[in-house]
C-alpha cells in the first residue's frame, strides 16, 4: 500500500495526468479469487484477467476484455466463443450518487458513491486527489481512482498500480461482430452442447460429475451473470 501512496502522489504532481497507467484489482466472488488488469490508454481502458499476463491461455475462464470509452458510455465485450473471437457492444450510463462518507485506508481518503447496475446496488470508494476516473469492470467516470467497488457477494479491491500499461492481450482485427442477445443464445447453447457430448461418454470423472465440473468452471467465470 505505501507504494500505491507513493504512486498517487506522483499522479497529482507530475505529467502522469494524460492517463496512461495500469491498475491492478482483486476480484472476490464467493471463496474465489482472481486478478485482474485495468490498462488505462488516454481515452480508452481495457479490463481483464490477469492470466493473459501470465500467459495461462488454457487456464483463463475469464476470457472477456471489457473496452471503454471515455468519450461515450458504450462498452465493448471482447470474448471467444470456441475458436471464434468475437465482441458486442452495449450502453450502460450508470448514475452515481456521490456521498459526503469518507474512510481512510492507509492515510488515503477515500469517498463514497453508490449506484444501481443488473438491479443490484453498488457501494464504490474512490480517492478524489488521483486524476483516473477509469474504473474497474464497467465502473467509473467517478471524481478519481477507484480503491473498491462491491455489491453482495463480489468486491473489487485496488491492489497496485503503476505508469505503463501491462499490455498482455491483443484485439484482434478480425473480430466478429454479434449482438448481446446471440451471445446470450450462443453461451446458453454451447453449455448444452458440452453437457451433451460428456454425458454420451462418461457421466463421472474421478467420483466427479459432468454438471459439478462444469458448475465449477461457471463459478471461476467471475463476472459472466454481470454481462
Amino acid at each position: 500500500m505505501k507504494n500505491i501512496i507513493i504512486l498517487i502522489y506522483l499522479f497529482v504532481c507530475s505529467s502522469w495526468y494524460s492517463q496512461i497507467a495500469s491498475v491492478e484489482y482483486l476480484v472476490e466472488k464467493q471463496d474465489l479469487k482472481q486478478k485482474f488488469v485495468l490498462d488505462i490508454r488516454d481515452k480508452k481502458s481495457y479490463f481483464y484477467s490477469n492470466e493473459y499476463c501470465e500467459n495461462n491461455h488454457d487456464e483463463i475462464f475469464n476470457f472477456v476484455i471489457i473496452e471503454a470509452n471515455q468519450g461515450n458510455n458504450v462498452f465493448l465485450f471482447h470474448d471467444q466463443l470456441e475458436d471464434l473471437r468475437v465482441y458486442f457492444s452495449q450502453p450502460i450510463d450508470l448514475v452515481w450518487q456521490l456521498d459526503k462518507e469518507t474512510k481512510t485506508v492507509e492515510n488515503v481518503i477515500l469517498y463514497k458513491a453508490t449506484t444501481i447496475y443488473k438491479n443490484k446496488k453498488w457501494t464504490a470508494w474512490y480517492n478524489n486527489e488521483t486524476p483516473i476516473n477509469s474504473g474497474p469492470f464497467v465502473f467509473g467516470k467517478l471524481p478519481g481512482l477507484i480503491y473498491e467497488v462491491a455489491t453482495d457477494g463480489l468486491k473489487i479491491s485496488l491492489t497496485g498500480l503503476s505508469k505503463s500499461n501491462k499490455n498482455c492481450f491483443q484485439i484482434l482485427k478480425k473480430e466478429e461482430r454479434i449482438d448481446k442477445e446471440s451471445y446470450d443464445k450462443y453461451n446458453s447453447d454451447f453449455l448444452k452442447k458440452l453437457k451433451e457430448g460428456y454425458r454420451k461418454n462418461t457421466n463421472v470423472f474421478d467420483g466427479i460429475t459432468i454438471e459439478a465440473l462444469l458448475e465449477e468452471s461457471q463459478k471461476k467465470d467471475l463476472f459472466r451473470e454481470y454481462l
